[in-house]
This record gives C-alpha cells, sequence and structure tokens, in this order.
C-alpha cells in the first residue's frame, strides 16, 4: 500500500523503502491490535467497577442499619 501523502517526484521507492515501509506497516498492525487487546481489558475492567458500585450501593443501607443498632445497643 503506497501511502499518497509521498510525492514521487521526492520520494524514491527503492527495495530499502518498500521494505521499510512494509515493516512500519506490520508494525502498525500489531500496535493497532496491542490496542484493541487494551481496549478490551479496560471495558472488562470498567464493567467490574460498575458492578462493584452497585454492590456497593446495595450494602450501604445494610451497614448504616448495623451501625445505627450498634449505637442503640452500646449506649
Amino acid at each position: 500500500m503506497q501511502d499518497e501523502t509521498f510525492d514521487n517526484n521526492y520520494y524514491q521507492h527503492t527495495d530499502d523503502t518498500n521494505k521499510f515501509r512494509q515493516e512500519y506497516e506490520m508494525r502498525r498492525l500489531q500496535q493497532d491490535e496491542g490496542l484493541d487487546v487494551i481496549a478490551e481489558g479496560l471495558g472488562t475492567l470498567k464493567n467490574m467497577a460498575q458492578d462493584m458500585q452497585e454492590e456497593v450501593d446495595r450494602q450501604v443501607p445494610l451497614m448504616d442499619e448495623i451501625d445505627d443498632k450498634v449505637i442503640l445497643f452500646s449506649g
């Protein structure tokens, strides 16, 4: 795949430049794949954090009730 931003008047296509271009594209694709894996992991962490927050929200009233009873019976 040739990059259209390079003007053929200034950019000479040689075996070395073509090899460099292929290696560059391969590394860019590998980097994109790595970023996709990271993005998926971050999505999983976000879902876990949301689930944890929901659980904390459910337990706060129970903890408040226990706290009130401890104060009532210890006072």
